[in-house]
């Protein structure tokens, strides 16, 4: 008799599986892979697992799924949903049953790390579980370490411009910026935070306890930035922020409710430097006149500059102001390193103008677009 009603809570329990399909938008084609829960889809897994075919490992999920659906109410009411770190992978376990290992395989190509990617995976689950079991508490305890921050990991924290690589969501969408240079976070050890969105910037307060963090940017400036901009969205995330973790050499802030998490890097693979040489003179150039603008790094008293960058440009009987663009590598690049802009106007061998002061630009809080490079006459 037993065996029976066990036999007809796994069928109740798989029939909620594939239950309501349409709360909860799912990918747009079906595929074997795909995890899904009274509804609400949960992840698409692309290969095996622990000597398991693709096949074999969704089968198996499923039945977990069904075993934890099948839990008598008067035992379980309340379900509990935790992602712990197990070695390189992440383990999701539901009542004390391990429904979804997410491997480093699992994560390939996401450029998200895999205890993130298991925090999404288990934010759907959970929403799929409250579907599935009416009544139930399904409790979601997302992974986020909380020791005590060590000195060298507030170093890393504060005073260093953050650059926002983008945003995973619980509902397995991403958002990301086009120019992550146009989004920054800086956190002041006194509290501040200064924010960069597009064409807009902002200033506000944050507090942090260990790894729990709440950010609140209330002034900002209201210029109209371009079509398809992500200021408004960025901001809206960053005043949701409610823990930080530090996977490598990121910062991922997670957002209230387990609905995502935004991601930062301390560098770019490509970062710009712009604006304009100009000179105060009243003077035309000669048609063959050259203008040479080096980024260059300084941060060593005792060794020469370093060229980080550079452009020539041809003004061709154009006159003054010129407009630049240096693109650079920064990853080499302390995130604090003393950049400077040199420029220099030639004729053949003649020196017409150059810089006299060294101008700062890119880190530490000095401007990386609209510089005005002066040159000097040389007499």
């Amino acid at each position: 008799m037993r065996s029976m009603w066990q036999r007809l809570a796994t069928a109740v329990a798989i029939a909620a599986l594939v239950g309501v399909q349409a709360l909860v938008p799912r990918p747009a084609l079906a595929d074997i892979g795909d995890i899904s829960v009274g509804g609400v889809w949960v992840c698409r897994l692309t290969r095996g697992a622990s000597g398991l075919t693709l096949e074999q490992r969704v089968e198996q999920i499923n039945q977990r799924i069904a075993d934890v659906l099948s839990l008598p109410e008067l035992t379980r009411r309340d379900i509990p949903v935790d992602v712990r770190p197990v070695g390189d992978s992440a383990a999701i376990i539901v009542a004390d049953i391990t429904v979804i290992t997410v491997s480093p395989a699992d994560a390939a190509g996401t450029s998200v790390p895999v205890i993130e990617v298991a925090n999404q995976w288990a934010a759907r689950l959970v929403q799929g579980l409250r579907v599935a079991l009416p009544g139930r508490n399904v409790i979601a305890r997302m992974y986020a370490p909380r020791p005590s921050p060590r000195p060298e990991e507030s170093q890393r924290f504060a005073d260093i411009v953050w650059y926002w690589q983008g945003s995973w969501m619980g509902d397995g969408s991403q958002i990301v910026p086009d120019d992550p240079a146009r989004y920054t976070v800086q956190f002041s050890r006194d509290g501040r935070v200064a924010v960069r969105a597009d064409c807009n910037r902002g200033a506000g307060t944050y507090e942090r306890r260990g790894q729990a963090l709440t950010v609140s940017v209330r002034a900002q400036t209201l210029a109209a930035c371009r079509s398809g901009s992500l200021e408004r969205r960025y901001l809206t995330q960053l005043n949701a922020v409610d823990r930080l973790s530090w996977p490598g050499d990121l910062l991922v802030l997670g957002l209230k409710d387990d609905s995502g998490a935004m991601r930062f890097s301390a560098v770019l693979a490509e970062a710009r430097v712009s604006g304009v040489v100009t000179y105060r003179q009243r003077s035309a150039l000669p048609t063959d006149a050259v203008v040479h603008v080096q980024l260059l790094d300084v941060s060593k008293a005792d060794a020469p500059a370093v060229v980080v960058g550079q452009q020539t440009l041809a003004p061709k009987g154009r006159q003054a102001p010129f407009a630049f663009e240096i693109k650079y590598d920064p990853r080499p690049l302390s995130p604090t390193a003393t950049l400077v802009l040199r420029a220099t106007i030639t004729v053949g061998d003649r020196l017409l103008f150059t810089t006299t002061t060294a101008q700062r630009v890119a880190t530490a809080g000095y401007p990386s677009e609209g510089i005005e490079v002066v040159v000097q006459l040389v007499r």
